[in-house]
């Protein structure tokens, strides 16, 4: 009998950190046609392997729940490991078209994730309309619908920092990137809304994004190089310049 070969979907959505010495719980996610599909527990396993591509779990069980593969990774298992980025995590997973799927997802071994530093009352503060229990809300959504705008620009500035080489595990000063989450949350928000509620949302929306590039460039980090708790006096700007020369010219030129 022939088998179909699904072009499944893998919800990625930023590299994976890996806290040492407490418990992670590890997450793969696959869809096909708009919903999560539930791998077959027995036969899918995890592996991970650390930089120096040494599998510190070598195809481990796999246990399924709320249709997705998990894997809980105990505190021992990474305690006395070096922390850096480079690991590897392979989960091999037996899926509903009877094929056996290789997803690999980066990952790295940190000493704790950065957490947001913005909330909903923070983005209702900004924006009072936004809020679904204030006068003449703007929108029909509730809180618990809303409350995903946050983190998925939280995504996004995670994105951004490790793309220029700043590293989101090792800023040790989150109150830095407040006006950024703020801002990415609203832009999010607004376009969301331009699609039903029209042109007007959209502009905002751009607005708002224009906001977010000058707050990118305004950012200055606190940075912990070395990932073990002594962060550097010196404050890094979250963007790294670009230095341009001209040719046959020995005359730098940065921008901000």
């Amino acid at each position: 009998m022939s088998v179909t070969d699904v072009l499944y979907q893998v919800r990625t959505e930023t590299l994976e950190q890996i806290e040492r010495g407490r418990i992670n719980l590890l997450r793969c996610r696959v869809y096909d046609a708009g919903a999560l599909v539930a791998p077959t527990a027995s036969g899918s396993t995890i592996t991970i392997y650390d930089a120096s591509n040494t599998a510190i779990i070598s195809a481990a069980a796999v246990t399924v729940a709320s249709s997705e593969a998990q894997y809980s990774l105990a505190a021992a298992a990474t305690s006395s490991l070096s922390r850096g980025d480079g690991w590897r995590i392979e989960w091999t997973l037996v899926l509903a078209d009877g094929t056996t799927r290789v997803i690999r997802q980066d990952a790295a071994l940190v000493t704790r994730r950065l957490l947001p530093p913005a909330v909903m009352a923070d983005i209702f503060r900004r924006v009072p309309s936004l809020d679904p229990d204030g006068d003449h809300p703007i929108h029909t959504m509730t809180l618990a619908e809303l409350d995903p705008f946050l983190d998925d620009a939280w995504l996004s500035i995670e994105a951004q920092l490790i793309a220029t080489g700043r590293l989101p595990w090792l800023v040790s000063s989150p109150q830095a990137l407040r006006e950024v989450h703020i801002l990415s949350t609203l832009a999010i928000m607004f376009g969301a809304f331009a699609t039903r509620l029209g042109t007007a949302f959209m502009e905002q929306a751009a607005d708002y994004r224009a906001q977010l590039r000058e707050a990118w460039a305004a950012v200055r980090l606190v940075y912990d190089p070395t990932d073990e708790g002594q962060p550097t006096s010196k404050r890094t700007a979250a963007q790294p310049s670009v230095w341009l020369m001209a040719h046959g010219s020995h005359r730098n030129w940065s921008t901000p």
